[in-house]
């Protein structure tokens, strides 16, 4: 892949079970900056049930789209996977 991540940002979204997917960190900040090292962390347990999630995903963006950000929605839009460079997503 072949990338400039210094155009692009992550957007981390969480699944809790009876709740839906939610936007993380926070719906007010909801995206994370790259380090110029390519790492970034974000928190996903902010609040609420959120420690209970059983799905994190991380979409690779660019930094000039602006992703949905939103709450107790029961899947992921569909223009999250057309608009990334990269995604990744774990269960726990």
């Amino acid at each position: 892949m072949n990338v400039n991540l210094s155009t692009c940002r992550i957007a981390l979204y969480i699944n809790v079970p009876n709740w839906g997917w939610a936007s993380k960190p926070y719906l007010n900040d909801p995206y994370t900056s790259i380090a110029s090292d390519g790492t970034w962390a974000a928190y996903y347990a902010t609040g609420g049930n959120d420690v209970n999630a059983t799905e994190i995903i991380a979409f690779l963006l660019p930094s000039s789209y602006n992703a949905p950000v939103f709450e107790q929605r029961s899947s992921l839009p569909r223009e999250l996977f057309d608009n990334c460079a990269a995604y990744v997503q774990v269960a726990r």
